[in-house]
């Protein structure tokens, strides 16, 4: 396997492993009682637009937003 398609394939693993990560988060702020309990969209994890903005990023919070009517970034600081 050429280091590309390595690094390509090391990559979909880490955001693999990234987006397990929030689910268990979130898993978690809801059995604190800190978000309603709901099922869970679609998470996504990719790199933003703006690389100051860190190496990942998920819409996961604004997602969360539409379905518990609480202020994204609320959720996000629960989530972390």
């Amino acid at each position: 396997m050429g280091k590309a398609k390595k690094n390509g394939v090391n990559n979909i693993m880490f955001k693999h492993k990234l987006i397990r990560a929030l689910e268990q988060a979130i898993t978690e702020v809801q059995k604190r009682g800190l978000l309603a309990p709901s099922t869970l969209p679609e998470l996504t994890v990719e790199h933003p637009q703006n690389s100051t903005h860190g190496d990942y990023a998920s819409s996961c919070p604004l997602k969360l937003a539409r379905i518990s009517e609480m202020p994204p970034l609320a959720i996000a600081e629960n989530i972390v």
